[in-house]
């Protein structure tokens, strides 16, 4: 049943006209079958356990730190040669900080071999990164467990409670994309959580969704970076100011001015984080504004472009060692990310150090016709499982067209997930949008760090 419905939201296996078909009532209680299993796992005695375990950590020493890095570095070796990828590449080693670093390239050439043989019960994501091309990584369930822990870790620090209700701006399809009328969210009773739909957003839907918001206040809110940012521009337009206990932000940078006028508009603080679907890494912001790399849950080097380690202060790639999932351990994985370890401690004194990811995802907004506004994370939706492409992005030009620019992986037959793209994004945009396709060598860069741009949109928008 759990994989039904989860099939239902998330648009497999053609069902999602199933759901979108029934009465809310109906969509409610098939939303809330799939949660209840989830709920249960992410909430059980055993996760809430290791909540209060890893909050425990936060009065160890430095030394105390680095000697639990170092036991995690032995059982992740052990681990690591049982697993075929690993024995090949890091043949003659002994220890994981002697492996060689590896790329996006590598494991999605390689992600068979990197699973654990005889693991069981695993779960299949996707992710699709900076560049739009598709990554498959599996867990199992220890791992998704010790994953959400860190998760409801970053907001006992912000003082909340992690049954409390919270209103979620992320990527599940809760309603249709041709839907005209409210409602645009859906409860989920078991998690105590508002799914606010982010496909509708617009001029015209901005009242709807302020609106819910006004009622609701004093709620957690969570959500992708540039979807919240849109919402406060809508609460400062039509309310000037709400008040919410805390926001969360994660999955894109949040510049200073976008959390300048979020913590504006909602009323209170902004936590930011920066993790990734290959569990490798977890860096949280804490009450003081310190952004802490979670070496207990994955091991970070920062390094020049030779793969040199670089000082604290002096911008590098980031290379993660990931402790938590041994079902598919990412070791010494170069993510394509770039961050500082910052020359100060926090205020907090917490041992975890200070991180600054600097460099991450850099993207525009799309817009439709009928003035919906899509973010790069609702694009990125349509690509998680779309492994043909090396590169795949949007260029919209004017309101009346938008360009699917693909770099494909000539080793695989593109043509099909290309068209399920095109398709997808049609319903998204509208009859009125005209969808064009656009085969290239590269990727568009962007500034002198030569970021790739999920969206790159030339039209201007009033903001």
């Amino acid at each position: 049943m759990l994989t039904y419905i989860e099939n239902i939201l998330r648009n497999r296996g053609g069902l999602q006209k199933v759901y979108y078909a029934l009465p809310d009532s109906l969509k409610t209680l098939a939303l809330n079958l799939r949660a209840y299993p989830l709920s249960r796992l992410r909430y059980s005695n055993e996760t809430l356990k290791l909540v209060d375990d890893l909050l425990s950590r936060d009065s160890w020493s430095h030394d105390q730190l680095l000697e639990h890095i170092e036991e995690q570095m032995e059982e992740l070796y052990r681990v690591s040669r049982e697993i075929p990828f690993y024995k090949e590449i890091a043949d003659g080693t002994e220890t994981v900080r002697e492996f060689p670093v590896i790329k996006r390239r590598d494991v999605k050439e390689n992600y068979q071999k990197m699973v654990k043989p005889d693991s069981r019960g695993l779960i299949k994501v996707f992710t699709s990164g900076t560049s739009g091309s598709g990554l498959p990584v599996f867990y199992d369930r220890l791992s998704y467990i010790r994953h959400w822990a860190y998760s409801l870790k970053q907001k006992v620090w912000a003082g909340v409670s992690p049954t409390e209700w919270r209103i979620t701006f992320y990527g599940p399809r809760v309603c249709s994309i041709q839907q005209k009328k409210p409602p645009f969210w859906m409860t989920n009773n078991f998690e105590h959580q508002y799914m606010m739909s982010i496909f509708h957003l617009s001029e015209q839907n901005a009242k709807h969704y302020v609106d819910f918001l006004e009622k609701h206040q004093g709620l957690v809110v969570e959500g992708f970076a540039t979807v919240l940012y849109l919402v406060a521009q809508y609460i400062k337009a039509l309310k000037g100011k709400l008040s919410f206990k805390a926001v969360f932000s994660t999955g894109e940078p949040l510049y200073p001015f976008m959390r300048r006028l979020i913590e504006d508009a909602f009323g209170t603080k902004v936590y930011d984080s920066y993790g990734m679907t290959e569990m490798a890494g977890f860096i949280f912001e804490c009450e003081k504004g310190g952004y802490h790399a979670m070496l207990d849950y994955g091991f970070v080097e920062i390094v020049d472009e030779k793969e040199n380690p670089l000082p604290p202060g002096e911008e590098g790639y980031l290379i993660w060692t990931g402790f938590t999932n041994h079902t598919m351990p990412f070791i010494r994985y170069m993510i394509g990310d770039k961050g500082r370890f910052e020359n100060k401690t926090c205020t907090c004194n917490r041992p975890f150090p200070l991180v600054n990811p600097t460099i991450t995802r850099d993207s525009d907004y799309l817009v439709t016709k009928d003035g919906t506004i899509l973010s790069p994370r609702a694009i990125n939706q349509v690509l998680k499982n779309k492994v043909s492409f090396k590169a795949c992005q949007f260029i919209q030009n004017s309101e009346e067209e938008i360009v699917i620019r693909v770099v494909p992986d000539k080793s695989m037959d593109f043509r099909k997930e290309l068209s399920e793209v095109k398709k997808h994004l049609q319903d998204m945009a509208g009859e009125g949008v005209s969808i064009q396709e656009e085969i290239a060598s590269e990727p568009l860069r962007r500034g002198s760090q030569g970021k790739i741009p999920l969206i790159v949109s030339n039209i201007r928008r009033s903001r």
